[in-house]
């Protein structure tokens, strides 16, 4: 079975280093929530309304998501270098 990096196609020699990711993306939640110049029901029936026809699988998705990969050392030293700052800060893009 032959492996590929599935950030970059290049395939894996047997034997060779690889790196597994795992992503966990999480909805965030600062504790706002605008107030609505329209009447409660009506507000709430109109989300019931567009839920009834958002796909489940979709709409869990806008909450929370975990994505598993396998990258080669390149790829690997790209995220490193894009996402890691070493001082626990966060990168803002």
């Amino acid at each position: 079975m032959e492996l590929f990096c599935q950030k970059c196609g290049r395939r894996f020699r047997p034997g060779e280093l690889r790196y597994q990711v795992k992503m966990e993306i999480i909805s965030a939640f600062d504790g706002y929530l605008p107030e609505s110049d329209q009447d409660i029901d009506l507000e709430l029936n109109r989300l019931i309304e567009a839920l009834t026809y958002q796909d489940p699988e979709e709409a869990a998705k806008d909450v929370a998501q975990s994505i598993f990969l396998v990258i080669c050392r390149s790829c690997r030293n790209r995220l490193v270098r894009e996402y890691d700052t070493g001082h626990g800060q966060r990168v803002v893009h």
